[in-house]
Order: structure tokens, then C-alpha cells, then sequence
């Protein structure tokens, strides 16, 4: 099976999980407010749904607020889910209830927000289901055949008929070396990888990923004639000369998220003694 099979085989699936984040962002003083958008995932972890951008896309929305700008009708779309809702799921939002983990030695470009237990519903209820701990792709991420992106684009968006659509993007990828212009040596969290083309069957030549970073990043491969698929990693940066991105590997960091509120439940027992 080559990689655009396996995208095909795994899309039902696999779109279930992914989440559109939207927002209004104004300048303090400008009166029209532009539309943004970031990729998301939802995990489930020991019980609790939680939101998943990549690190550095919080990080922009609090330095943004730090500047002046105006932040406001923040919504999940879950329509990749299935559903037929014409309207997406509104959510408050807080910077500073985000985990945010960027840069360091390790490379990390991780966000996560715990979602509560009402909009968990109302997601479920649209037909998104999250990423649970079986999902979970440990290295080495050779032993999956098929990499595959999923996010939204920013240049996908377009008004059609007076309403706005932002499409759904897969990007098959393939292992790579890092890009020349890398001087300094990576960490082994920091993988790279190039976009792969496929003419006969992509409806559009990517040329620029932006809005992708927070997508999720699954490892695909054939079990015993059915193709099965694991979250490998979430997207962070690419080097459009060379068509290559880097992606962090998710387990750890799901890991920290588990070992975190095991420790937080036992000392709340604890206390409850």
C-alpha cells in the first residue's frame, strides 16, 4: 500500500480527532478584526479531554495580548468529525490556562489546555473522538511506513457564497535529513521530515504551511491487511526552500501530562484523608 492509500484508509479515522481553532485578533486601534486559525487535536488522558497546539502558537496569542491586540470569539470547528452542525463549538479562552512547554534543549514546541467537561460533551456530541493512550507511536518512528499531516491551512481559507470554509489538508510526509541552514545539532525530539507530492492525486501543490503548526502527526502501517495508525508527533516549523518540516515527538510530552495528574490525584487523596 503506498502512501496515498494509506491516507485514503485512514482519513475517516483519523479526521475525528483534528479540531480548527479560530479567532478574532484586532489592533487596539483598528476597528476590523482578522480572522486566524491554528490546527488542534484533542487527547484524552487518565480521563480528561484536553486541547493540543503546538507551544509556539500560545506563545504568539500572549505576546500579541502583551502588544495590544484584542483577542475574541475563539470556537472549535468539528465538522471534519462528520456532523452536519452549521455552527462550531465556542470556547473561553484564558493564556494563562495553557501548559505551554517551547524551545530548550529538548526542542519542545508543546501546548496543552484541559477542556471542560461541557465542551467535551458538546465535541462528542459532533462526533469528535480523542486520541487515547493505545494511540500513543513511541520511536523509533522508521517503523511506521506512511507520516502523515493533517491541519488547515491559512491560504485555504475562502468566502463561497458568503461563507467562510477553510479546508482540511493532508500532507504525506517522508523521513529527511535536516536542511543545510541548520548549523546547530537537534535533539532527538526535533524530527525532520519532507513534504512528499503526489500529482495524480493532491487537489492542490502546497506551497506554504501555515496555520498547520499544532496538527498532529501520525505514523501509519499495515497489521495484518488493515491499516492502523499512531499519533508520532505535532507540528512546529518548516523550511520552505527545501519543502522540509520538523516535528516534535508527542509521547514524552503526553507522558509528563499522565505522570502529572496521577501525582496531583494521589496528593489530593491524601489530603482528603
Amino acid at each position: 500500500m503506498d502512501s496515498v492509500e494509506a491516507s485514503q484508509a485512514f482519513l475517516g479515522d483519523a479526521a475525528k480527532h483534528f479540531v480548527c481553532l479560530s479567532y478574532d485578533v484586532s489592533l487596539w486601534a483598528s476597528k476590523d478584526a482578522k480572522r486566524n486559525f491554528a490546527s488542534c487535536f484533542i487527547v484524552k488522558i487518565e480521563g480528561h479531554w484536553l486541547l493540543i497546539t503546538a507551544g509556539h502558537v500560545i506563545n504568539g496569542i500572549r505576546d500579541a495580548i502583551a502588544q495590544g491586540a484584542i483577542f475574541s470569539n475563539f470556537n472549535l470547528h468539528d465538522r471534519l468529525a462528520g456532523n452536519n452542525y452549521p455552527f462550531s463549538v465556542p470556547i473561553p479562552f484564558h493564556v494563562d490556562d495553557w501548559v505551554v512547554v517551547e524551545g530548550g534543549q529538548t526542542d519542545a514546541d508543546y501546548a496543552a489546555s484541559l477542556m471542560s467537561p461541557l465542551i467535551a460533551q458538546n465535541l462528542h456530541a459532533g462526533g469528535v473522538r480523542p486520541i487515547e493512550e493505545g494511540l500513543w507511536g513511541t520511536a523509533p518512528f522508521e517503523q511506521y511506513p506512511h507520516w502523515i499531516l493533517i491541519g488547515s491551512r491559512g491560504e485555504s481559507y475562502e468566502i463561497i457564497a458568503s461563507r467562510p470554509t477553510l479546508k482540511l489538508t493532508l500532507i504525506s510526509l517522508a523521513p529527511a535529513l535536516p536542511p543545510e541552514s541548520i548549523i546547530s545539532p537537534s535533539s532527538a525530539n526535533k524530527i525532520f521530515a519532507q513534504i512528499q507530492t503526489h500529482p495524480e492525486f493532491d487537489s492542490v501543490y502546497v506551497t506554504d504551511v501555515r496555520g498547520m503548526s499544532g496538527g498532529p502527526i501520525f505514523g501509519l502501517r499495515e497489521c495484518n491487511g488493515v491499516m492502523k495508525y499512531w499519533i508520532i508527533g505535532i507540528q512546529s516549523s518548516w523550511y520552505k526552500d527545501s519543502r522540509t518540516v520538523w516535528f516534535c515527538a508527542i509521547q514524552p510530552f503526553f507522558s509528563a501530562i499522565k505522570k502529572t495528574i496521577i501525582l496531583q490525584r494521589a496528593d489530593e487523596s491524601i489530603s482528603n484523608d
